[in-house]
Formats: C-alpha cells, structure tokens, sequence
C-alpha cells in the first residue's frame, strides 16, 4: 500500500484540544481513533483490506473549564454544564 494515499488531512479546528476520528470501509465503521493531537493521520496500520472503498469522519474533542465542558464547532463553541 503506497502511504501517500493513506494519509488524512483535515483543517485545524480552533480551541480543539485533540480530534477523534472513525475510519469507515465500504461504509462500515473500521475503527475509532481518539485523541489525535495533530490535525492529519497516517491510517496505514488500521487500513484492514486494499479494495475497500474508504473514508473518514473527524470530530474536534472537548475541552473543560471548571464545570463547562466545552466543544469546538465550526461556527463557535458550544458550552455543556454539569451541575
């Protein structure tokens, strides 16, 4: 498997302290990545078979200030308290 096309590259989204990614084969769930601290991935390793067609779906993870659990989204921030 050539690793130039194994590589996913996506835009940094602002405030994301890390990224969870979900690989999906022939639009099968392949595998679940979290905590991915740069905004690009090598899937060469979690690529299970070469003639599935692949993609996959990132997801900027949360960060915490005091009681506020905080997501980073494309349009602004969004705030969940726990009380």
């Amino acid at each position: 498997m050539n690793h130039a096309h194994t590589m996913g590259i996506w835009k940094k989204v602002r405030f994301a302290p890390s990224y969870t990614v979900r690989l999906y084969g022939d639009d099968k769930l392949v595998q679940e990545i979290p905590n991915i601290k740069t905004p690009f991935f090598d899937f060469y390793a979690v690529h299970d078979r070469l003639k599935k067609t692949y993609y996959y779906e990132v997801k900027g993870d949360p960060f915490f200030r005091g009681r506020e659990e905080i997501y980073p989204g494309r349009k602004g921030l969004y705030y969940r308290i726990h009380e």
